[in-house]
């Protein structure tokens, strides 16, 4: 076979492998930017979960002022009330007071002394719920918040880091175009050689991403060149020509 013969059976498999790894590359680049936009959508999410949230605290607090109300519109009643029974005793007959003292104020009080008690109780009952909720309500809009956050860090990393300098940008294009070349089954060094040195026939040192060894002594040369700043106007384009 001549060296013509050579020359063009390892351009056109430079060209097919490299289509082959532009292909598989395109698409890991779409399943990243489906990614990124899955993010932004669970972190509007939260956002609302949130907004939620902070609109079940103000309804509790609205719920607990009217609780308060009717408790001050009680107690009022029980201080009349109170004072309905301090006027009775005192128009009570001085000589039948004496004589049944203890016991007519047992009776005039007792009722008194069960509404204070259940006052007490659904004051404290009250309190207590209130604090409750308000803790439940402020601990999971905290870790929602928190969540959000670690989110927004995530993807904005993750897209900035794709779209940093060109040397980020081949390490990762490299790491993607190994990662392919693992998950088809080829091993590193033996079907395939990472960043391989070799003089062209002017004699310029080059050094390709991957060589891949094919039978009959073949190669495939693949220079993993991606740009994910590219590829975003590519995607946003409006029109062909864009």
């Amino acid at each position: 076979m001549d060296i013509v013969s050579i020359i063009a059976g390892l351009g056109i498999g430079a060209i097919a492998g490299g289509l082959a790894a532009w292909s598989l590359i395109n698409s890991k680049l779409r399943s990243k930017d489906v990614e990124i936009k899955e993010k932004d959508a669970e972190v509007r999410g939260k956002e609302t979960e949130i907004r939620d949230l902070a609109s079940g605290i103000a309804s509790a607090r609205t719920a607990l002022k009217l609780k308060e109300e009717e408790l001050e519109k009680m107690q009022e009643k029980l201080t009349l009330q109170f004072e309905n029974l301090a006027n009775r005793i005192l128009e009570v007959n001085t000589q039948k007071f004496e004589l049944k003292s203890q016991q007519s104020m047992q009776q005039l009080l007792k009722p008194l002394g069960e509404q204070i008690l259940e006052f007490k109780k659904k004051v404290e009952d009250t309190h207590i719920e209130d604090t409750r909720q308000r803790s439940t309500l402020e601990e999971r809009i905290r870790g929602l918040i928190e969540q959000t956050n670690v989110m927004s860090a995530q993807a904005n990393n993750l897209a900035e880091a794709l779209k940093g300098s060109p040397k980020t940008q081949g390490n990762w294009g490299e790491m993607i175009l190994e990662r392919i070349l693992e998950q088809s089954g080829l091993e590193r060094d033996t079907h395939y050689v990472m960043q391989e040195s070799f003089r062209n026939e002017q004699g310029n040192i080059l050094y390709p991403d991957v060589v891949i060894h094919l039978p009959g002594e073949r190669v495939i040369v693949v220079d993993s060149k991606v740009s994910l700043v590219a590829y975003e106007r590519y995607a946003s384009g409006a029109s062909a020509e864009e």
